[in-house]
């Protein structure tokens, strides 16, 4: 009989407070069939709420495979990722945000697709959005949104093998932390999450990954991903951090194949982000996003036409511009 495989989970945290509590619940409950979960490691980012401080504490006490650390320096995320699977000691990881939770047979149906595909090194499922209260918004999110559907599922099966999708990645992103697992060794190799990104570190990784690594998706959801206005993933421009990326992959040697459907992106992601500053009457950021854009006019001249129009909007009155 096969050994189970070891696996750890990262959970990075920021002033999370009793979501916190319940994302490591959420893990200690999974049903260890076909994997041993010998560490749960909670990063936390030096918070500074009493509660949450409190809270680290109360998870510490919970169960002896739950380890909480601090960054030295607020380090964000992907600081936070990375120092959990440094510090980790298991063959694969498990990601969870500190305000997600796992279905209780989460990890559990991700593992038994590794019976179907024992060489497997990247593991994902589709997660279901959900209110503060865990009330669903839809249906398992990559399974209603149009163009990861026709990728995820468009064959029949419980489940899909992508071999080696950079180019699908670079299309539309198929994957969210929360519902990814990964084999350790392989996050090594990848280089794990770029700490100079304060959001997009995810998707600038699932694209190195993409490089070399097969992405096994099992149609089923394995999380709840929380929508809240405190999310990091929830404010600020929706775009801006997914440009650069893109833009940090842009020049690498092994990207070339696939550099005109990156600078397509970049450049689609710069029209979205300009809109967005007119649309808030910001003039001097539309601007600045436009001349931008213009860098890739002779590759992309549609998209540059299409920001310069979004700074010609940005002219008019606010209440004609935000239209």
């Amino acid at each position: 009989m096969p050994q189970p495989i070891t696996l750890a989970a990262v959970i990075p945290t920021y002033n999370t407070g009793d979501y916190l509590r319940q994302a490591v619940v959420s893990l200690l409950r999974q049903r260890e069939e076909g994997f041993r979960l010998t560490r749960i490691v909670v990063v936390d980012d030096r918070s500074n709420d009493p509660a949450a401080l409190a809270m680290l504490k109360e998870v510490a006490a919970l169960d002896p495979r739950v380890m909480v650390l601090t960054n030295e320096r607020r380090k964000g995320s992907a600081g936070g990722r990375n120092h959990g699977v440094l510090a980790a000691d298991a063959e694969w990881i498990v990601f969870l945000d500190a305000d997600d939770v796992l279905l209780e047979d989460g990890v559990a149906c991700r593992v038994a697709a590794l019976k179907a595909h024992p060489d497997a090194t990247w593991i994902g499922g589709d997660f279901i959005r959900c209110d503060l209260n865990m009330t669903p918004f839809e249906a398992p999110f990559l399974s209603v949104k149009t163009k990861p559907r026709q990728v995820l599922y468009a064959t029949p099966g419980d489940m899909i093998r992508l071999e080696r999708p950079l180019a699908a990645f670079i299309a539309q992103n198929l994957a969210t932390p929360s519902a990814v697992m990964v084999r350790r060794d392989r996050l090594l190799a990848a280089g794990l999450f770029d700490e100079d990104l304060l959001r997009a570190q995810d998707y600038n990784l699932w694209l190195r990954l993409a490089r070399d690594n097969d992405f096994l998706f099992v149609r089923r959801p394995v999380a709840y991903y929380r929508i809240h206005p405190q999310a990091i993933t929830e404010s600020g421009a929706p775009r801006q951090w997914g440009v650069r990326a893109f833009e940090k992959l842009r020049d690498e040697p092994w990207m070339s194949p696939h550099r005109g459907l990156l600078i397509q992106r970049i450049a689609h992601f710069l029209v979205e982000e300009a809109r967005y500053y007119r649309r808030r009457g910001e003039r001097i950021k539309t601007w600045r996003v436009v001349r931008h854009a213009w860098r890739y006019a002779l590759r992309q001249p549609m998209a540059a036409l299409m920001a310069g129009r979004e700074g010609v909007l940005a002219l008019l009155p606010f209440g004609l511009a935000q239209r």
